[in-house]
């Protein structure tokens, strides 16, 4: 699936997660990164302010009793109760974290079915971006960049994976994620795959 073709399933996702369209909000530009079940929002304001949050998001299973035994249960996809946190990110780390994406040629990076040699599938995760700048909006994805089968030698799969390196390391991502799955009740599930696969359940 194209990037261009997952713009209405962001689209429908961003009421349920309590966010606004990057066309709709003030800036002089904003960088959003999906990564996973988390979205990265960096936003610069005006010369002055930069502001930005991390959304950790969960989407609990749903389960009710089968009826012949009710010690089993089964996953009801039909409603999705979206959880979520949102944690800012101080604004000198926006500040940084924008210098050092846009070295990383975020702004420009082209949507992986346009690059040449670089491997897509069906299966696995993408990451998704969304850009706004003086030039407009523009959404871009990457199907499983930090996969051992990509070529290193792509300078699109360079500038990918440093941002994702960048991403995940001065904002402890998977550290973000974790407490606050351990802050849900105890024995919450949530569904598998990426958070784009789990809401397009519900927007369909």
């Amino acid at each position: 699936m194209t990037s261009s073709l997952w713009q209405p399933y962001i689209n429908a996702a961003l009421p349920l997660l309590k966010m606004h369209s990057v066309d709709s909000m003030k800036h002089l530009k904003i960088y959003r990164i999906w990564i996973e079940h988390q979205i990265v929002e960096l936003i610069q304001e005006d010369q002055q302010i930069f502001k930005g949050d991390i959304v950790s998001v969960f989407v609990p299973v749903i389960l009710s009793p089968v009826q012949e035994n009710k010690s089993k249960y089964r996953e009801l996809n039909a409603t999705l109760n979206v959880l979520t946190e949102r944690m800012p990110i101080p604004e000198s780390t926006v500040r940084k974290l924008m210098i050092l994406l846009s070295r990383q040629d975020i702004e420009s990076l082209p949507d992986c079915f346009d690059v040449k040699g670089y491997q897509t599938g069906m299966d696995g995760r993408s990451i998704y971006i969304e850009i706004g700048t003086h030039n407009g909006k523009r959404l871009y994805s990457y199907w499983e960049p930090e996969s051992a089968g990509q070529d290193k030698s792509l300078k699109e799969v360079q500038n990918i994976q440093a941002i994702l390196i960048v991403l995940k390391s001065e904002l402890n991502l998977n550290r973000v994620y974790s407490s606050f799955v351990k802050s849900l009740p105890s024995g919450s599930q949530t569904l598998m795959g990426s958070l784009f696969d789990i809401l397009s359940l519900g927007i369909r």
